[in-house]
């Protein structure tokens, strides 16, 4: 951030052109009104009065998995029908340097999102249950890019999540959900995000199958701006089976067709427990179909294990490789690049760390990449955790493209090494507050042609829950 005085433009004002330093004062108000939104919404992250906070949790991503948090507030208790209201207040500050790998002084951004999440859930029974999320957030760009303006974002009230669950259909191990949901796997490998669906369940002790049938963008998203997502289609069958305690194997097929794409998914999932102390994830899929004409057929899978020592401070110890089929022959009508769903988040938890687990700067859609990590952390006394993860990015074949990514460089397509990168992930929680801090560094490979030696990304994130 550079430094300015309060009142800049002051001498632009009384200068011979009046109208430019009116101009440039608005722009200075601007950008000061919105510093102060900040301190001010910190300000009440640390004084607000709730006594009874605890630590809000998602609604359960699939029926059956219980996530809410403990001792819920209840209110207006009517016969046998209870509302219960959750909420989390979050304040995020990031800032990237030569995200485009370019040598633009200036290619540098600072961006505050304040966000407030309000969950309210009926359960007039115990085989009904409604619920209906809420998320508003407004990203304040403090600084901006050289070139670009920081008056570009308006505030967003989302609808996240509406929809109503029955259980145990004609008292059987049956379940049915309508409404918009969220979809999420246990390393967002598949699905982090909220469809509009119909999902039917079966759950039983050991099995669990899910069918869904849902559409992105069929009601609006942004009640303030009157948005809605693209439209697409999906179909989705899964079969996931419990081999022992913390251990699953699943297998599934996603179908998603939208105008001018027809893409199918069948694949394996599995994750748990090979002993005490070493635990594993397994991901393998092949897409298929038709993409703007090319025939579709790509592979991808992601296989890494966990460590945790029997030491104080509980260190932990990970590794993992991923691939995703790459094309060597663009300009043919097939296309054997892999490519994830599009629904993806690619952030997994280890031992209580939340990361982005192919780099929380380079952030790839494992499309024409092998990527290798590894990692080492320690929990010096809980809730408090410290890990650093290494990352190394190579393509399958060498492209003048990446498929998304949060570096927005292109590499020449003369050389298949894109770089590494280094992340230190911090997390600190006391009573009702978690703060995280992740400082991210790149380091270009050959591929890219013409670069600064570095990228910069580090965030900053407090939150607190209430009920």
């Amino acid at each position: 951030m550079k430094n300015r005085h309060f009142f800049p433009f002051q001498e632009k004002v009384g200068s011979s052109n009046e109208a430019e330093g009116r101009r440039y004062g608005a722009t200075v108000m601007a950008d000061a009104s919105k510093k102060l939104l900040a301190v001010g919404f910190m300000w009440l992250l640390m004084h607000i009065g709730a006594d009874r906070v605890v630590w809000a949790q998602p609604f359960p991503a699939f029926p059956g998995e219980d996530r809410q948090a403990d001792s819920p507030l209840t209110l207006f208790p009517i016969g046998s029908r209870w509302l219960e209201l959750t909420g989390e207040l979050e304040m995020e500050v990031t800032h990237d340097t030569h995200l485009n790998l370019g040598t633009t002084p200036d290619d540098e951004q600072t961006t505050l999102t304040p966000q407030l999440t309000l969950n309210a859930r009926i359960t007039p029974s115990e085989q009904v249950q409604g619920f209906l999320q809420l998320e508003f957030s407004h990203d304040l760009i403090l600084e901006a890019a050289s070139g670009e303006s920081t008056d570009t974002t308006r505030p967003a009230l989302k609808l996240k999540e509406t929809f109503v669950r029955f259980e145990k259909l004609f008292s059987s191990h049956w379940s049915l959900q309508i409404g918009r949901q969220s979809f999420e796997d246990p390393r967002q490998w598949l699905f982090d995000d909220q469809l509009d669906a119909l999902r039917l369940t079966y759950q039983s002790s050991r099995i669990q199958f899910d069918l869904a049938i849902a559409r992105q963008g069929l009601f609006m998203t942004d009640l303030i701006q009157g948005r809605r997502e693209s439209s697409a289609d999906y179909y989705w069958l899964s079969g996931q089976y419990k081999l022992r305690e913390e251990t699953t194997l699943a297998a599934y097929s996603l179908i998603h067709h939208e105008s001018d794409l027809y893409l199918s998914f069948l694949g394996l999932q599995s994750q748990g427990k090979l002993g005490s102390n070493l635990s594993y994830w397994f991901d393998l899929a092949h897409v298929r179909g038709k993409e703007e004409g090319r025939t579709v057929r790509g592979w991808g899978g992601d296989v890494g294990f966990l460590y945790t020592l029997d030491r104080p401070w509980h260190p932990f110890l990970t590794t993992g490789l991923a691939f995703g089929s790459g094309d060597g022959t663009p300009e043919d009508a097939r296309d054997t690049a892999f490519r994830q769903t599009g629904l993806h988040g690619n952030t997994a938890t280890l031992d209580d760390v939340d990361f982005q687990y192919y780099g929380e700067l380079f952030d790839p859609e494992l499309s024409n990449l092998l990527i290798f990590t590894a990692g080492t952390g320690l929990r010096p006394f809980p809730p408090t955790s410290l890990t650093l993860m290494y990352h190394h990015y190579q393509q399958h074949r060498a492209a003048d493209t990446l498929r998304e990514a949060r570096i927005t460089a292109e590499p020449a397509g003369r050389s298949r090494n894109l770089g590494h990168e280094l992340d230190f992930i911090g997390s600190w929680g006391w009573g009702r507050f978690e703060l995280t801090v992740i400082v991210g560094t790149f380091w270009p490979g050959s591929a890219f042609e013409g670069t600064v030696p570095l990228a910069v990304f580090a965030q900053g994130r407090i939150r607190i829950a209430f009920e």
